[in-house]
């Protein structure tokens, strides 16, 4: 599992607008295996994270520093590796980290609209992207002509508010819609 969880930091996913390639399912296998490792070992996980959470955010500060450096020099990756996916990979694992880390600590209080985000994580990792390709693909005329930091990270946060906000959106309709069914199921 450990192998499989390394391997997206090998082996990077396609991306727009080639978005489903054999290397993709590699890369998510990944992320997939390091979510059922973090699982597996969760207590032991949040005290490590604890106990080294200043060069967790030192390692989110370096690699997005680093990927946006890449965006503004135009990065291209000409092959299955891609030094910026791995640096995502990175990016993502370390904030993961830090974000389970927060919210374990103040599990008690969240609001619960969190919670349900929570329960429907795996699903909402899957309906992410398309709502990403609703703010992407009318802006790429856009993207391709101006590549400043600015610009580039307000696409990076619009990117991910449209992504997450669509998601729970969808979530909470979901939840809406077949809750009076769930209830039919589970009294049948």
């Amino acid at each position: 599992m450990f192998l499989l969880a390394a391997s997206p930091l090998i082996f990077s996913r396609s991306t727009f607008p080639d978005f489903i390639e054999p290397r993709t399912f590699v890369y998510f296998s990944g992320a997939y295996a390091l979510g059922m490792l973090i699982g597996t070992h969760y207590e032991t996980l949040l005290q490590q994270t604890a106990r080294f959470r200043n060069v967790l955010i030192v390692i989110v500060l370096i690699t997005s520093i680093t990927i946006l450096y890449q965006y503004i020099e135009e990065y291209q990756t000409t092959s299955w590796f891609s030094s910026r996916q791995t640096l995502f990979y990175i990016q993502k694992v370390a904030l993961c980290l830090l974000v389970l880390s927060l919210f374990h600590s103040r599990e008690s209080s969240l609001p619960a609209w969190m919670k349900m985000l929570g329960t429907y994580a795996f699903a909402i990792y899957f309906l992410h992207v398309i709502f990403i390709d609703f703010l992407i693909i009318p802006l790429q005329g856009l993207i391709n002509e101006h590549r400043t930091w600015a610009w580039i990270t307000a696409l990076g946060f619009g990117n991910m508010f449209v992504g997450i906000g669509g998601s729970i959106i969808s979530a909470w309709l979901l939840q809406r819609l077949f809750k009076g069914y769930s209830k039919q199921i589970v009294g049948a």
